[in-house]
This record gives structure tokens, sequence and C-alpha cells, in this order.
């Protein structure tokens, strides 16, 4: 299966303004727990809206390598 999934703006932006320390974390998280736990974990531990959460699960998700 072809990955088809395409940066938006916002996904940009918030990939810009990582540091590489925070790149990683994003993927070690979402690689261990999973997409759909990640994003629960970054709404619970950084208190970040869902959306801003799922915008970096994605991005530790299909970004990040």
């Amino acid at each position: 299966m072809e990955n088809s999934f395409e940066l938006t703006e916002a996904h940009t932006i918030m990939l810009d303004g990582m540091n590489d320390e925070l790149r990683d974390a994003a993927k070690h998280v979402v690689g261990s727990l999973g997409y759909y736990v990640a994003i629960q974990f970054f709404m619970a531990e950084f208190k970040m809206a869902e959306d801003k959460a799922k915008i970096l699960a994605d991005l530790g998700c299909y970004v990040i390598e």
C-alpha cells in the first residue's frame, strides 16, 4: 500500500519549529505507543489540543525518519 500522506501548512509550521530531540521523541512515542495512543498521550501529557496532537503524531509516524 502506497503512503499517500501529504504535509499541510500546519504540519510544516510545527516541523520547522521542532529541534532534533523533539523530532526523535515524537518518532519514538508514535513508534512505541502507536498512532492513536500517541495522540492521547500528547493531549494528556503536553496539554495539547486534539488537532495539534494529531499533527505531532502525523509527523512522528509519516515524516520523521
